[in-house]
């Protein structure tokens, strides 16, 4: 008998994890945030010679990365779970906005300063989606990014700075509806999310 209740224990300790890794994945939330300020950056392709979105990405991108962690700060007290990894996934966004920012100051307004961050957003989302308990969506989103990248610079297009905007602003904010519909459909099978203290 007593087996059979460790067996039984070790069960629902295995469905309180999985619920509380299910409860902090709010990958939705930073996806839904940075699509929309990307898509915001697109105007500002169209003016100059890529300086001005430049200057919306220096101003931009502190105050994105403050808004997406407020955000997900208050998320998590809010369920009561903090994620033990964030120091790992802050140096890997740390890194990936440091790749993207020097790709597109290094392309000098040309291609490589339309597609050179699209692909360092790429790879770290790839590497978050690694990381972040193999989150699939996460490392699809980053491949879809690379892939994107890349066919801008084959295609070569009149305004490829537009289109990467457009394309990375639409791949981040179908990603966050995909996360956030599969957060909700995992909490109406598990129950309600943790009440607030």
């Amino acid at each position: 008998m007593a087996h059979a209740d460790a067996a039984t224990t070790l069960r629902e300790l295995e469905t309180v994890r999985q619920k509380a890794r299910g409860s902090l994945n709010a990958s939705w939330l930073a996806f839904l945030i940075w699509g929309t300020i990307v898509l915001a950056s697109a105007p500002f392709t169209q003016i100059g010679d890529g300086a001005a979105v430049g200057v919306y990405w220096m101003l931009a991108t502190p105050l994105g990365l403050l808004i997406t962690w407020r955000a997900y700060r208050s998320y998590e007290l809010r369920i009561g779970l903090v994620d033990r990894n964030e120091r790992l996934y802050a140096a890997i966004i740390a890194t990936m906005v440091v790749a993207a920012f020097v790709l597109g100051a290094a392309g000098q307004g040309g291609m490589l300063s339309a597609v050179g961050p699209l692909i360092a957003i790429g790879v770290g989302l790839v590497a978050l989606g690694v990381v972040k308990a193999r989150d699939l969506l996460v490392a699809f989103a980053g491949d879809a990014m690379i892939v994107l990248g890349i066919v801008i610079a084959v295609a070569d297009p009149d305004d490829p700075a537009l289109l990467a905007a457009l394309g990375q602003g639409a791949i981040t904010i179908l990603a966050g509806l995909i996360a956030l519909e599969r957060q909700r459909s995992s909490q109406r099978r598990s129950g309600p999310e943790p009440a607030k203290s």
